[in-house]
C-alpha cells in the first residue's frame, strides 16, 4: 500500500489534484482517490473511495462512514466503520458541492 498527496482544493470538476505522485500512479496496479464528504467536526465521518486506475477486477467505488468523538479510542473508531447506501451518498455529495460553490463565491465577493 502507498499513499500519495493531493491539494486540499479540488479541481474545476471536483476532482483531486495530485502533487508529486506521478511515479506512484505509474508503478501501481490499482489506485483509489479518497474524497471527504463530511466536516471535520461531524460525529460521523464520511469517505468516498473512487477507483482511478485498475488492472484487474476491483471495486470501482465505495463509501464508508465511521464514528468520531474525543472519547473514542482508535480501535473503537475502526470498529464503527460501515458502508453507506447510495441515497445517503448522494445527499452528502450534493451538500459538499453547495458548500464548495458558496466558498468560491464568498472569495470572489470579498
Amino acid at each position: 500500500m502507498l499513499l500519495g498527496h493531493a491539494n486540499k482544493d479540488l479541481g474545476p470538476e471536483g476532482e483531486l489534484i495530485y502533487e508529486g505522485v506521478g511515479d506512484i500512479k505509474a508503478d501501481s496496479d490499482i489506485q483509489y482517490a479518497i474524497y471527504n464528504l463530511s466536516e471535520r467536526k461531524d460525529e460521523r465521518q464520511v469517505r468516498k473511495f473512487v477507483n482511478i486506475k485498475d488492472r484487474g477486477r476491483c471495486e470501482m467505488e465505495r463509501v464508508v462512514d465511521y464514528a468520531k468523538a474525543p472519547e473514542l479510542t482508535y480501535l473503537e473508531m475502526l470498529d464503527s466503520v460501515r458502508t453507506v447506501d447510495g441515497d445517503g451518498v448522494k445527499r452528502q455529495e450534493a451538500q459538499r458541492r453547495r458548500e464548495a460553490v458558496h466558498d468560491r463565491l464568498s472569495c470572489i465577493i470579498r
